[in-house]
Order: structure tokens, then C-alpha cells, then sequence
């Protein structure tokens, strides 16, 4: 006869599991509205793609685990707590300060515009694909260079969340000079109760790069802030959401131009990866961190955004690094597979 414990175990393994893979088994779906694109899982909002409510495209809200926000509603909306520093930082977006001595990264009355030109492809199923053209502007409102982006939406094993993001920005009218510059380049805002030490009371965070970098507060008040101007394979950014600690990691594929790439990552906040700031982030006079693209060149740049439960031993981002690096190799043998047949 099965003990009475053998079967409560059995049960609460059997649940466990349910709980995992349920959400793996919903459906994505991408449905367009006036401001862009929302992304649902199940019956559920996971993303908003806006393309209309500032001057470059950018991604909020972000649902994380749990269903709960991860990050930042300011500047979009005022909310209690949050702090509101640094207006431009719009949740998760792309943007740089030098790109032909027109910044793109501040929102300010001599600031360039990434604009939305059209959508090429909106997909639901078993992970979502937002594809999208948008035009950079400078002051003037000439077009300087053009990006092409495709996000996707996806789950990934042990209740986490993803957005893989390839950015391809072609030098469409002429040659481009990406200055060297701290400001830049894809970025995310997270939530202010995940801050490190930020304005709020309620900070509570961690940075942990590939590299064993920390940022952190110690037991005593000091503030390290090891993490920031280090290159890394990718850099996690945990700390309390909704009363649970939770986080959100960002990796950089080693086909992106110039991987390992620099990390603009700040104990208020802001976690930006930036290949362009070589002198900026390392102080080095004869460094120069400078890339002219010629015209007609494409650059591209790829990470993937993690948004997880606990720790970054607990979420095994290294392993999750491993598996994402392979990804492009995957691709391209299923390729060429299909070419063959």
C-alpha cells in the first residue's frame, strides 16, 4: 500500500510540473492597435510595442514571471515610488548619443528621431515576431540610416520569459560615423524596486556580469559599482519585485558586431550594453572606441532579455548564455537543410 506521504510528494511533483509547462504550452498572439503591437501569451498581456508616444519606438509594459511588471513606467506613466530621473530611458529601447554627431539617445528640442516607417511582419504561435523598419532622423528631418528589427517573444524553460532583439542598421544614404560615447546603445529601464541604490527606499538590487563583476550595496551602506564599463558576455540585474526577488538578464550573441560588447549598467537603473564606448568606459585617452560604417554596410547586433525568477545562480544564466549562443548556428543548419531537400 502507498504511504500517505509517497502520494502527497507525488502529487505536489505532478503539480510542479503542470505549473512549469503550462505556460509554455499557450500560444502567442499579436494583435496591432493605434499605438503598435501587443503581444499576449494565453489570455494574458506579456509586451506593448509603441510607435507613436515618443520619439523612438520602445517596449512597455513588460510582464515578467508571475504576470508581474519589470520595468520602469516612467516617463509612459506616474506611478507612486517609482523614480523619475532620466526621462529618455523608456523601459527597453535602442538609441546613441554620436551617430554622425546627431544624438539619438537624449529626448531634447536638438535631438534626432527614430521613426517607424512599416511593420514587415506580425506573427503569433508558438513564440511572437514583431519585424519592423524604422527611418533615424536628424534635426533637420533627414534620413541618415535605416533599421531593420525583429523581435520575438518566447519562453524558455522554469517560468522564464525572453525577447530575443536583432538589430540590423544598415548605412542606407551615405556613411555613418558611430562616435565614441558612454550614452547608447540597447538598453532597459528596470523596475525601481530592483535598483541597486537608487532614489527610492525600497532598493534592493544586484549586478553580476559573465566576468564575476558585481555592483551591489554592502552590509555596511558602501556602494560597489564593479559591473559598470566591463565587457561581458551578459550581465544579470536582480532584486524585489512585487515582494519576490526576480530579474532580468540581457546576453550578447557572439555574432553581434564588436562581442563582448560594453555594459552602461548603473546601480539607479539603467542597464545598457553599448559597443561603441571603448574610451568612455575604460578612461583610456588612446583608446578610441570610434566605428565608421561605410555606406550600403549593414551592422548587426543581437542580445536576448531574460526576465526570471530568483537569483542569477538560481536562474543558471551561464547555461542559458550557452544555449542562446548556439542559436544562430541552429538557424543557419536548418537553413541550409531546407535548402538541400
Amino acid at each position: 500500500m502507498i504511504s500517505l506521504t509517497r502520494m502527497l510528494t507525488v502529487s505536489l511533483l505532478s503539480l510542479s510540473l503542470l505549473l512549469a509547462t503550462s505556460e509554455a504550452a499557450e500560444e502567442f498572439t499579436v494583435d496591432k492597435t493605434e499605438h503598435g503591437v501587443t503581444v499576449k501569451l494565453g489570455e494574458y498581456p506579456f509586451a506593448k510595442y509603441d510607435i507613436v508616444s515618443g520619439p523612438k519606438p520602445f517596449v512597455w509594459p513588460i510582464y515578467g514571471p508571475g504576470g508581474v511588471e519589470m520595468t520602469r513606467a516612467y516617463p509612459m506613466e506616474d506611478r507612486p515610488g517609482e523614480s523619475q530621473d532620466h526621462p529618455h530611458h523608456r523601459s527597453l529601447w535602442i538609441g546613441q548619443e554620436l551617430v554622425n554627431g546627431v544624438n539619438y539617445w537624449h529626448e531634447e528640442e536638438h535631438s534626432g528621431k527614430i521613426v517607424h516607417r512599416k511593420f514587415t511582419k506580425t506573427e503569433g504561435g508558438k513564440k511572437a515576431t514583431i519585424q519592423v523598419v524604422n527611418d533615424w532622423l536628424d534635426v533637420e528631418g533627414h534620413k541618415i540610416l535605416e533599421d531593420r528589427t525583429t523581435y520575438q517573444f518566447l519562453t524558455l524553460p522554469n517560468d522564464k520569459r525572453a525577447i530575443d532583439v536583432t538589430f540590423r542598421l544598415k548605412a542606407s544614404e551615405g556613411p555613418i560615423t558611430w562616435g565614441d560615447t558612454k550614452e547608447g546603445f540597447f538598453a532597459v529601464r528596470v523596475a525601481s524596486s530592483m535598483e541597486v541604490k537608487g532614489k527610492t527606499n525600497n532598493s534592493s538590487g544586484t549586478i553580476v556580469t559573465s566576468e564575476g563583476k558585481k555592483s551591489y550595496v554592502t552590509p555596511e551602506g558602501d556602494v560597489v559599482k564593479d559591473a559598470w564599463g566591463t565587457r561581458a558576455k551578459w550581465v544579470d540585474y536582480y532584486g524585489d519585485v512585487a515582494g519576490e526577488t526576480k530579474g532580468i538578464a540581457v546576453l550578447n550573441h557572439p555574432s553581434s558586431f564588436r562581442y563582448p560588447t560594453y555594459w552602461h549598467v548603473r546601480v539607479y537603473g539603467l542597464f545598457g550594453a553599448n559597443p561603441f564606448g571603448e574610451k568612455a568606459f575604460t578612461g583610456n585617452e588612446e583608446a578610441d572606441g570610434t566605428y565608421v560604417q561605410p555606406e550600403g554596410e549593414t551592422l548587426m547586433v543581437r542580445y536576448r532579455v531574460i526576465f526570471h525568477n530568483g537569483t542569477t545562480e538560481e536562474a543558471n544564466i551561464e547555461k542559458e548564455f550557452e544555449k542562446y549562443a548556439k542559436v544562430r548556428a541552429k538557424q543557419a543548419a536548418a537553413k541550409k537543410k531546407a535548402k538541400a531537400e
